[in-house]
């Protein structure tokens, strides 16, 4: 009774001895036969009439009727063509039809390669200007960035000097007054006053006159120094160019 209730809901039997025998189509699926004649009937063409109406097409089959022998590709041995109605051509013919597509096949090969060819030189030399011109945009940027570098360096060394010597300026002035206020001039005759002051005065003025020497000749050692360091970066610059050249 409960191998017929299995039987029944489409399960096979618990008796491993009738397992084997058993096949249910709702366990396995269709029969072979079925399978077959499913497939025959989604081989129609959009052409074709089918009972229920016009059959459409599946995607990846042919729009032609069904060829014969359809059945023998589920045997594992594909479907013959048919013969040709014609008269078949002679064999020389079909050798130089066959010579005349291989020379055709070759020439396209050829160029196909040449032209592959051509393509990879133009990407070379495209690439090439490329590297070329972002080298030398690089290296102009580099050179206003030094050039901007510099000349901000030289507005500054040279406000720092003018506000220094105008500082020195006001300084030294304040020591005359003072000295002459408070020092010895007071206490003096005017003509020796005058005498000690005009000293005072000329003392002050070279003092002056060397600190600006000095100031100068500190100025221009900075700027040869900054010279020569811009020569030495330009010259390992030219070499490093030498040592690999572009080419164009």
């Amino acid at each position: 009774m409960r191998a017929v209730e299995l039987i029944h809901h489409g399960l096979p039997p618990i008796d491993k001895t009738s397992l084997s025998n058993y096949s249910s189509p709702r366990v396995f699926g269709p029969s072979r036969d079925e399978a077959m004649r499913r497939l025959q009937a989604y081989n129609l063409s959009p052409r074709q009439a089918s009972p229920i109406g016009p059959v459409v097409r599946l995607p990846g089959i042919s729009p032609a009727p069904r060829r014969a022998n359809f059945t023998q590709s589920f045997l594992g041995c594909p479907a013959r063509r048919p013969p040709p109605l014609g008269k078949p051509p002679d064999a020389k013919l079909l050798a130089e039809r066959r010579a005349q597509a291989q020379q055709k096949k070759r020439e396209l090969e050829e160029i196909a390669t040449r032209l592959a060819v051509e393509r990879q030189e133009r990407q070379a030399r495209a690439h090439r200007r490329y590297l070329a011109r972002r080298h030398k945009s690089a290296i102009s940027i580099q050179a206003r960035a030094r050039g901007v570098i510099v000349r901000d360096r030289l507005h500054e060394e040279r406000y720092r000097a003018a506000v220094e010597r105008e500082w020195m300026e006001k300084s030294q002035a304040a020591v005359v007054i003072q000295k002459v206020g408070r020092g010895r001039l007071a206490r003096t005759k005017i003509g020796g006053s005058i005498t000690q002051l005009r000293k005072l005065r000329e003392r002050a003025a070279a003092r002056a006159i060397q600190r600006h020497a000095r100031r100068r000749q500190r100025r221009i050692r900075q700027q040869r120094k900054l010279l020569r360091a811009n020569e030495a970066y330009f010259d390992r610059l030219r070499l490093r160019l030498e040592a690999r050249p572009l080419h164009f």
